[in-house]
């Protein structure tokens, strides 16, 4: 059985942040009947929330399989999106998950059957390999990193997007748990990406079936909510 460990991290400083995690509450139940032969195992992991809003995320934590509110210091101590995607790995070795699937939360899918498409065309791939949206990035602006990895300094055409990431646990174990530790947020996905392209590992281009709306309003994330549980009514 392929089991997937489905993570959404979350960074709450209003309720803006909490209603984008709301909608993410509903993917594994708009996803797992489209994926046969997978078994999905969803995650809300906060890496911070102001404290006013600890209520409203925490009466949230029913609607995942794994919740918790803040990270712990040993997947790392500087701010990003970087500690939370260390805890998932770890916490997806602890589950037996096969594979990692990390959809940031203001990241909306909106055509579930094209996104489940698209995993299940992903999973038989042998090896190590990421899919994700191949984002155009003619830069250098990573050259320290690359430096401190080792790895040539090139100009990067296209990079695996992070904002929907899904690759095989063994692919995150090797290529983003070893990153350096100052790759704390910005360009995790770019170095994820470089150093797996000079590896010569695979990078699975998709469609991109979902909207980035980049710190959503109120009212897109209730829009989005609400439409999401009207196509869950229509399908049971």
């Amino acid at each position: 059985m392929t089991k997937v460990f489905l993570w959404t991290p979350g960074l709450v400083f209003d309720s803006r942040h909490v209603e984008m995690c709301r909608v993410q509450s509903l993917v594994k139940r708009r996803l797992q009947p489209l994926l046969p032969g997978v078994e999905l195992v969803s995650g809300l992991l906060v890496d911070w929330s102001i404290d006013d809003k600890h209520p409203d995320i925490d009466a949230l934590a029913p609607e995942f399989d794994v919740y918790a509110r803040s990270t712990p210091a040993e997947f790392g101590t500087v701010w990003g999106i970087r500690k939370p995607t260390n805890w998932a790995i770890h916490l997806a070795e602890t589950i037996g998950a096969t594979h990692l699937l990390r959809i940031i939360q203001d990241a909306f899918i909106d055509d579930p059957q094209a996104f489940a498409a698209q995993m299940l065309d992903a999973l038989p791939t042998p090896g190590h390999w990421v899919a994700a949206y191949p984002h155009p990035w003619l830069r250098t602006w990573h050259r320290t990193y690359c430096n401190e990895l080792g790895i040539r300094c090139e100009e990067v055409h296209a990079y695996p997007n992070g904002a929907v990431m899904f690759a095989p646990l063994a692919s995150w174990q090797k290529y983003y748990r070893g990153l350096p530790v100052s790759v704390a947020h910005h360009m995790d996905d770019v170095m994820m990406g470089e150093w797996m392209r000079q590896r010569g590992e695979m990078r699975i281009d998709w469609e991109e079936v979902w909207t980035h709306h980049h710190h959503a309003w109120i009212d897109v994330s209730q829009a989005a909510y609400q439409k999401h549980l009207a196509e869950l009514a229509g399908a049971a």
